[in-house]
């Protein structure tokens, strides 16, 4: 089972949530279910997929990237990461893999 980081957005509400999962489409659904209202994502619904990262079959390697890119705190490198997915996946191969030089 593959792991994805993944980068949603809420227009109405100008805000970029992070998460991981191991299916996009179905998290994407669950996050934007009516059922569920005492939640962060349930506060700035509707979200929209913007960028994603295939991790791998860990889970802790996709939590690892996840957590990294939450601690960047700058909505602006969110916005290149979406705009510049290879940037994304440049990220967390160093995230994954903080011994490679990257240029």
């Amino acid at each position: 089972m593959a792991y994805y980081v993944n980068i949603l957005y809420s227009g109405g509400h100008d805000k970029y949530y992070i998460g991981q999962t191991n299916s996009l489409e179905q998290r994407l659904e669950r996050h934007n279910e009516f059922d569920s209202t005492n939640t962060y994502t349930s506060k700035y619904r509707p979200w929209v997929l913007k960028a994603f990262v295939l991790i791998s079959e860990s889970r802790a390697d996709a939590m690892k990237v996840e957590r990294k890119l939450k601690a960047l705190k700058s909505k602006k490198l969110i916005q290149d990461f979406v705009e510049n997915p290879e940037k994304l996946v440049a990220f967390a191969e160093k995230v994954l893999s903080p011994n490679i030089q990257f240029h």
